[in-house]
């Protein structure tokens, strides 16, 4: 059996020994010239025994199927990632986290409170593109045993490490960080070339996309925590021109130029220095935290009190422009 479905604007060319995949992609089918062209014997059916000999033959292909188009996607900046992704007015989030920590529980919260705003891209196994410039998420017909997803493609605006906890709690979390976690997620190709186009691309993810780490409970207010951390435009600041940034050998020195209200002078570590460094440019306090996670191996409570101080200080001056 033979059909050709359009995946990540990919056409894929799928020739199976049973019908189940292709009734799984009929929502996708296409016409055109193949992209890919993935073809399913038996050997390729054994590989996917490994899960157990529960699973039927016919489902056992599905899985073979997707392993062969995630093992070519890299190809095209595409990979496989395991997470549960929803859209709200036209940006996607992910949320990704070991399996029965309760992810797609999760999203449900978000759908509860979203209501028809919340739409399901993918609950399980989403593709995502990674171009020099933007981060897409795509539906695929592979999207978990609901069978919650769409057909659609989402511009990435996050992802978040879910954990539980008694008390709801949202962090930024480093790149570094990020990437780490996200190799226990992301699908890693059996093809040398095709694995380091994955680290590759989860690098540049790291730097396009915003990430966070949260602990919570199975409670509404959870998913009221995330979405307005996640989705809110992030406020920027700036220091003042009206302010001069001189360092020492010791110590970093704030002097205002004058006319600003302010006479003093503010003094700090290296700390405020590089703080001061990244307030040269436009940032949001969560970029500036994750910045400054990057940039210290310190615990992340330590590094985010030293940021909450310096801002509250330089908000007392005058020497943020907001």
């Amino acid at each position: 059996m033979t059909g050709i479905y359009r995946i990540a604007e990919k056409n894929i060319e799928i020739t199976s020994l049973y019908e189940q995949v292709h009734i799984m992609c009929r929502e996708y089918q296409t016409e055109g010239s193949p992209d890919l062209t993935v073809e399913i014997t038996e050997p390729d059916i054994a590989v996917e025994r490994q899960y157990g000999d529960a699973y039927s033959e016919e489902y056992l292909e599905t899985l073979a199927v997707y392993r062969r188009i995630a093992e070519a996607m890299p190809q095209w900046d595409t990979v496989l990632f395991h997470g549960s992704s929803v859209a709200v007015d036209n940006c996607a989030y992910i949320f990704t986290a070991p399996s029965g920590t309760g992810k797609s529980t999760h999203v449900s919260l978000w759908r509860d409170l979203l209501k028809e705003r919340a739409v399901m891209i993918n609950d399980d196994k989403p593709l995502i593109r990674i171009s020099e410039d933007s981060v897409t998420v795509f539906g695929t017909p592979w999207n978990g045993k609901h069978h919650l997803g769409e057909n659609i493609a989402v511009p990435l605006k996050a992802i978040c490490f879910l954990g539980r906890g008694k008390e709801n709690a949202i962090f930024p979390v480093s790149s570094s960080e990020a990437y780490l976690r996200m190799l226990h997620q992301v699908y890693r190709p059996a093809d040398s070339l095709n694995m380091r186009k994955t680290l590759g691309l989860m690098d540049r993810l790291c730097h396009q996309v915003a990430f966070y780490r949260l602990a919570c409970n199975m409670d509404i207010s959870a998913a009221v925590l995330s979405y307005e951390t996640m989705s809110k435009e992030k406020h920027k600041m700036k220091l003042s021109k009206d302010f001069i940034v001189h360092k020492t050998d010791r110590e970093t020195i704030l002097v205002p130029i004058g006319g600003t209200g302010f006479s003093g002078i503010m003094k700090g570590n290296s700390t405020l220095g590089d703080i001061l460094t990244l307030l040269g440019e436009d940032i949001s306090e969560d970029a500036l935290l994750k910045a400054m996670m990057d940039q210290y191996d310190a615990p992340e409570t330590v590094i985010a009190r030293d940021v909450a101080k310096a801002l509250s200080e330089l908000r007392a001056i005058g020497a943020l422009d907001e």
